[in-house]
């Protein structure tokens, strides 16, 4: 009996050939890691490189077809070039806009009374502190409803292209009034593009 009573409430033994331990790295990984991680660092470095590199062309490209080129050609009195290679140089007119930060409120008003409002780019910044993430949760709309007033700050803005492509369609269908053009800046300027070579069925260069 003593030895059943033994058997039973003997520790039990447990295998473990099943169980290893994690492989320690060899040299030759961890210099290969090494190496991966100063490349990294390299490529990152070319890209901010050419980052920066594709600004500076746009800039230097951005400098003759707008400057260079229109004021030469208009200097001499000419709007179009044959070029020796066949391609013809041509002044292009092309209207631009800006809504500057000092008529941003009037140019605004002025969109959203004249049924364009949807041009504007609304995004609203609030700030809660951490007792207020219930509120946090709430619709922007009932901010005002709090019984602790929430600061928050309302920034609209018209993308640059959205306002380009709409004081075009204005101004073809006649609803572009001077009040309107003062407020958001347009102007007409020439630039230096491309008609494709004679006999070419290639559509002519137009970076605008």
């Amino acid at each position: 009996m003593a030895d059943q009573h033994e058997q039973e409430h003997a520790p039990e033994t447990f295998d473990y050939s099943g169980y290893t331990t994690q492989e320690a790295p060899s040299d030759d990984k961890l210099t290969r890691l090494r190496q991966l991680g100063e490349e990294m660092l390299r490529r990152e470095a070319a890209v901010k490189d050419a980052e920066s590199a594709l600004q500076d062309a746009k800039m230097a490209l951005s400098d003759i077809t707008e400057i260079a080129i229109p004021r030469i050609m208009q200097e001499v009195g000419i709007d179009a070039l044959q070029l020796q290679d066949g391609n013809e140089l041509r002044l292009k007119e092309v209207l631009a806009a800006n809504i500057s930060a000092e008529r941003a409120d009037a140019a605004h008003r002025w969109l959203e009374e004249n049924g364009q409002g949807g041009l504007i780019k609304r995004r609203v910044i609030v700030s809660f502190s951490r007792e207020q993430e219930s509120q946090a949760k709430k619709l922007i709309a009932n901010l005002n409803k709090y019984k602790t007033p929430m600061p928050y700050m309302v920034d609209r803005k018209v993308e640059p292209p959205t306002l380009k492509k709409a004081v075009a369609e204005m101004k073809e269908a006649g609803a572009l009034t001077p009040e309107a053009e003062n407020l958001f800046g347009v102007y007409t300027k020439k630039v230096a593009t491309f008609a494709a070579k004679r006999g070419s069925k290639s559509k002519k260069s137009d970076p605008f």
